[in-house]
């Protein structure tokens, strides 16, 4: 007898609760924890920012301050140049000439002033300083030398020759007042030989032994010797004086003729400060003869091309960009975004003209940033606030570092904070509320 196996299908649960549970659990735990992760998760913010590769220093233009005519040209466009490298040189004929002839009028006051010294140390010699005697070669200054030894010499006599006539004159006084003096001393002896004959005759007289006449004219004699005597004493004393004038007037006339002196010497001492300038400055036009590169770059914007072209004073002659500077990005911040930005901040760069994905981002700071936005002038309708950002030389790949130049576009992102995706996600709704609270 055959038995049939019957298989019995297993019950079906009819309890879906805990599925349901389940399924509850996991969406509050996926939205609970992306609610949580939008709530505290913390993402950097930052500000956009569109800008140009500059230079730290600025190109160099090239100019001549007095002009001249081009004698060689030693650089062109594009070539990389050494600060103080002769770039051009002019035609130094007038100012070698100016400098020259200021040496030679130099050198002339300095023989001059060489002879005042030797006539205020009353000395026949002039001392002459190796400036000088280092080109007595040379004709104009042998030539100046020679007239100045003559000046000397023939100064000199003339005031020996005034001194002379005035201490003859002086000898001739003593003379004539030794005369006056001997003339007064006869006169003195006379007239004591006349009072003692007056008074006999006086005796003789009141005795009336001799004529009123006699003792008249005797007396008449003593008044016309007295008188003598009297103008012979004043007129020696008058000589006397004559005598102390002249003695005054000869050394007047070497104070006067060593006052005049040191006034020379003044005037030639100014005259050698003068000069002096006056060399500096021939000097100086001289040494820009030789036009050289005020700085280490490259030379672009050649305007002269020519030997023998005529530069007029302050003409621009070329331009050097210079190399080697610090990279530096200057940036146009949006005024929405100027208020997170401020110098200290970290910046990301990217140069838009490389290849990104072989180009990695380069890092920088932010340096400075306006304190007013600026107006394109090119499209009045754009205005930001200008910033620059210098880039961190160790973040600039080596296949690029040489290759970047002024002017340049970069883009920069410029780190302005920490915000939540919350904020990131809501931010937008509040102020679209709170604008639309404040509308009529």
């Amino acid at each position: 007898m055959t038995t049939a196996l019957t298989i019995q299908p297993p019950p079906i649960r009819t309890d879906w609760r805990r599925p349901v549970l389940l399924a509850y659990l996991v969406i509050l735990i996926a939205f609970g924890g992306g609610a949580g992760w939008a709530a505290f998760a913390k993402l950097e913010s930052a500000a956009i920012a569109s800008g140009v590769v500059m230079s730290q220093s600025n190109k160099k233009t090239v100019q001549h301050l007095e002009g001249g005519i081009v004698r060689e040209i030693l650089v062109r466009d594009g070539d990389q140049v050494q600060e103080g490298q002769t770039l051009l040189r002019l035609d130094d004929t007038q100012a070698r000439a100016s400098l020259e002839t200021t040496r030679s009028q130099q050198a002339i006051d300095r023989i001059r002033e060489a002879r005042l010294l030797a006539e205020r140390d009353q000395t026949d010699r002039i001392v002459l300083p190796d400036s000088v005697t280092s080109r007595a070669h040379e004709p104009a200054i042998a030539r100046a030398i020679q007239d100045e030894k003559g000046n000397l010499r023939e100064r000199a006599v003339y005031l020996r020759s005034q001194t002379d006539v005035l201490n003859a004159k002086i000898v001739q006084t003593e003379q004539e007042v030794r005369a006056l003096r001997n003339d007064a001393d006869s006169t003195k002896q006379q007239l004591v030989t006349i009072d003692q004959e007056l008074s006999g005759l006086r005796q003789l007289l009141a005795k009336q032994l001799v004529p009123v006449s006699r003792v008249a004219a005797l007396e008449r004699e003593r008044i016309r010797l007295q008188g003598a005597l009297d103008r012979a004493i004043s007129d020696a004393k008058k000589g006397e004086q004559a005598i102390d004038e002249t003695k005054l007037t000869i050394v007047q006339t070497q104070k006067q003729f060593l006052q005049q002196v040191s006034s020379d010497i003044i005037d030639v001492r100014k005259s050698l400060a003068e000069l002096a300038e006056k060399e500096n400055v021939a000097k100086d036009i001289l040494s820009r003869v030789e036009v050289r590169a005020p700085r280490t770059g490259i030379v672009q914007s050649m305007k002269v091309f020519t030997i023998g072209a005529v530069l007029r004073p302050g003409d621009t002659m070329l331009e050097i960009a210079p190399t080697g500077d610090q990279l530096t990005v200057g940036i146009q911040i949006s005024p929405a975004d100027v208020d997170s930005v401020a110098e200290g901040l970290r910046a990301e760069v990217r140069f838009p003209t490389y290849h990104s994905r072989r180009v990695p981002i380069m890092l920088g700071q932010v340096r400075s940033v306006s304190y007013d936005r600026v107006t394109d002038p090119q499209n009045p309708q754009n205005s930001y606030f200008q910033g620059e950002v210098v880039v961190d030389a160790a973040s600039v790949p080596a296949e690029i570092k040489d290759r970047l130049k002024p002017g340049m576009p970069a883009d920069v992102i410029v780190t302005t904070g920490e915000q939540t995706p919350l904020d990131y996600f809501l931010g937008p709704l509040f102020d679209r509320v709170a604008h639309g609270m404040r509308e009529k």
